[in-house]
């Protein structure tokens, strides 16, 4: 499958040791390929962990959806739109966190979250609040549970301090909006989010 992919699309980034392929077209739109089969027992599908190993891994990608959705219902669709801007963060911080285990930790945050019952005008705390939550995640943490899937996704690298960097930011922003001051508010969060913020 790799080589097949590779050959009509040159720029495929092939991982040879996850058995998967990668498409990045110029518009933006992205597409990862990944070789995987039902699993006998109905939970979900087996997929390569390491190729050269011969290890699998069990993957229920139906069941994360599901949480999502339930949780995006409860929240007023709020959940799936901050999932959004968590990824333009995560892209422009160059963040070791993958997409997967990003929405886990944004389910979980706005489950407890006291005012994901509201409206737009409160994603500039809802933001502050999140980056706070990340940086008090346990640095000796390894993995953390997939939401719906339960699925083991392991930490790819250290976030806490970059969560703790816009923590402070997020703070100053919101000070400057209070007073106002809504040129010096957007430099912070151009800060935070890069240009894609001003979108």
């Amino acid at each position: 499958m790799c080589s097949s992919i590779a050959v009509v699309y040159p720029s495929a980034v092939v991982n040879s040791q996850a058995g998967a392929v990668a498409l990045q077209f110029d518009d933006g739109i992205g597409f990862k390929f990944i070789p995987a089969f039902l699993d006998t027992e109905g939970k979900g599908y087996v997929c390569p962990l390491d190729v050269a190993q011969g290890t699998w891994q069990l993957i229920n990608p139906r069941a994360e959806i599901g949480a999502i959705e339930s949780a995006d219902v409860g929240s007023i669709k709020n959940l799936r739109r901050f999932c959004r801007i968590l990824r333009v963060w995560k892209t422009f911080q160059n963040l070791p966190i993958s997409p997967l285990l990003l929405d886990s930790f944004a389910l979980d945050f706005i489950s407890n979250w006291k005012y994901s019952d509201k409206s737009f005008a409160y994603y500039d705390w809802m933001c502050r609040d999140f980056f706070l939550y990340l940086k008090n995640q346990d640095p000796e943490t390894h993995s953390w549970p997939a939401v719906g899937s339960e699925q083991l996704l392991p930490r790819a690298g250290e976030f806490e301090s970059v969560a703790a960097r816009c923590y402070v930011l997020a703070q100053e922003a919101i000070a400057h909006e209070h007073n106002k001051q809504g040129w010096l508010a957007n430099q912070k969060w151009l800060v935070i989010f890069g240009e894609r913020f001003l979108d």
